[in-house]
């Protein structure tokens, strides 16, 4: 459990692989919301697959960005709040469905 909720925490502050902007950094961070949304959808989901998709998306992490708080523009920064607001709502429900045992 306390690797699910390091998950959790670390997809809460996620980012994009040394993007050359903010928009190219949301995109990917949007990608991360997708998959999650579609894994939040089914009934159970293993969580193997729910750790497959944030070692995914790993590079997002604001640490391994050389710039972040400069990152987006105020436009942007909304967007971001916006997908981070949703990440975090579909990994709640992913915390509902897991199964740690399949």
């Amino acid at each position: 459990m306390k690797k699910f909720i390091f998950t959790v925490v670390a997809a809460v502050t996620l980012s994009a692989c040394s993007p050359s902007s903010g928009e190219t950094y949301l995109d990917e961070f949007e990608k991360l919301e997708n998959d999650l949304s579609q894994l939040a959808e089914q009934a159970e989901v293993c969580f193997s697959e729910i750790e497959a998709t944030m070692d995914k998306y790993d590079h997002l992490n604001p640490s391994n960005q050389e710039d972040f708080d400069n990152l987006f523009s105020e436009a942007e920064q909304q967007r971001y709040n916006e997908i981070e607001d949703n990440v975090e709502e579909q990994l709640k429900k992913l915390r509902d469905i897991f199964d740690r045992e399949c």
